[in-house]
């Protein structure tokens, strides 16, 4: 059994972490804040389509740039993530030159209480990538994988969200 749910849970992260592959062609730019916070998604991406209903749902100050155009994604190698053209990617960069990057999200159907699958199950997902456990207050928020990526759920979102709209995260020029 436990075999079996590592295998289960790998496979679960790679879908979690892979979504779907978009195309690259046009932005949108939402927003007048000075806090950029980036998006790049597919409108054909179940994952990207739960990611963007919970965004549009949030009232933050902070401007979402929604673009299914590489160049952002590109513009990441310069913070050592390779970007394997897996959607949906959403990211801020900090005033001191760090970029936060969440990588997947669960779709409606995979979504538990804002997690992949349930809160335990995605923990077990984070210990067998050998993932940081993030806790706020003794609770479980989501996982950050050793390449510094984090695994998207709600409460990743949210801590992104929050972090640029109190840090004010830069625009991409």
């Amino acid at each position: 059994m436990k075999k079996r749910l590592g295998s289960v849970a790998v496979i679960a992260a790679v879908i979690l972490l892979s979504g779907c592959v978009g195309n690259t062609t046009i932005s949108e730019d939402y927003g007048i804040y000075e806090s950029k916070v980036y998006l790049i998604y597919s409108p054909t991406c179940p994952h990207c389509k739960a990611l963007i209903k919970y965004i549009d749902n949030t009232n933050v100050n902070v401007s979402i740039i929604k673009t299914r155009d590489g160049k952002y994604g590109s513009y990441l190698k310069q913070f050592n993530f390779s970007w394997n053209g897996a959607v949906p990617l959403l990211f801020g960069i900090l005033k001191n030159n760090t970029a936060i990057i969440i990588q997947g999200y669960p779709s409606e159907g995979q979504e538990k209480n804002g997690y992949f699958m349930g809160m335990e199950y995605e923990i077990k997902i984070c210990e067998n990538l050998n993932g940081e456990k993030i806790y706020e207050n003794g609770k479980y928020l989501f996982c950050k994988l050793p390449t510094g990526v984090i695994m998207g759920n709600k409460y990743a979102v949210d801590y992104l969200l929050k972090i640029c709209e109190r840090e004010a995260c830069e625009e991409i020029t």
